[in-house]
């Protein structure tokens, strides 16, 4: 192959590779412009349901919880499950911001998942790569998060780790009481709230260690985890 040979082909590959990503953007583009209505309004109707839960913040009571004929909820795990899969209904504490609190050095931070909106954020602002296939993917994954659950703090006390005692610590048990919110975010309605109130357990397996100062974070994470892991089934079970 001579030399001008080479470049003319070097030249149509060229060419056609990039008319093969102008569709591509331009298939993508049109998937989003076609979703676009869709997840206006269902954003619109988190933001609401933040802005609702904000307003019973500053309240003593919770609203009457009535399911009606709603499907079943099904809440994602994220300490457990970090996919999802199946389920249809997300829990986040409402943080001080009135937004998701996701905060990685709170009780609930560490253990939320945002890729379920973020994700859909991202493809609708056009960041990234993307196809039609991937966009109407993300937008699927995002609409079948149907329920959200705000947990409202209303007094956290954290537990209070002792002195040690042959690799063991003892501890006062940490305490949270709040309220849940249910939200269903196809309508944009409030379906009611619990109470919840939970209490550590007296005795807690954690890692041993034999630096007390290790110890001692073991226990408080120990501690946490339990925390969490009583509130996370309440909120879970509306």
């Amino acid at each position: 192959m001579t030399r001008t040979l080479l470049l003319l082909t070097l030249t149509l590959l060229l060419v056609a590779c990039g008319d093969e990503e102008a569709d591509r953007k331009a298939e993508a583009q049109g998937a989003i412009d076609a979703l676009r209505a869709d997840y206006d309004a269902r954003e619109a109707n988190i933001e609401a349901a933040l802005k609702t839960a904000g307003e019973w913040r500053g309240k003593a009571d919770v609203p009457e919880l009535n399911w009606g004929e709603r499907a079943e909820p099904k809440f994602m795990d994220a300490r457990r499950d970090r996919i999802g899969k199946g389920t249809n209904g997300r829990v986040f504490e409402l943080g001080d911001d009135g937004k998701f609190n996701t905060d990685t050095k709170t009780l609930f931070g560490l253990f939320v998942d945002t890729s379920w909106r973020d994700d859909i954020t991202k493809t609708m602002a056009g960041e990234g790569y993307a196809t039609k296939g991937g966009v109407e993917a993300d937008f699927e994954k995002y609409t079948s998060v149907r329920y959200l659950c705000l947990l409202l703090t209303d007094e956290h006390v954290e537990p209070v780790i002792g002195m040690s005692v042959v690799r063991k610590v003892k501890f006062t048990p940490g305490s949270w009481r709040g309220r849940a919110l249910y939200f269903d975010l196809e309508d944009g309605k409030l379906i009611g709230g619990k109470r919840i109130e939970v209490v550590n357990d007296s005795n807690i397996d954690f890692k041993t260690s034999s630096d007390f100062e290790k110890l001692k974070e073991h226990a408080r994470n120990a501690a946490d985890d339990d925390l969490r892991s009583k509130i996370m089934a309440e909120a879970m079970k509306p």
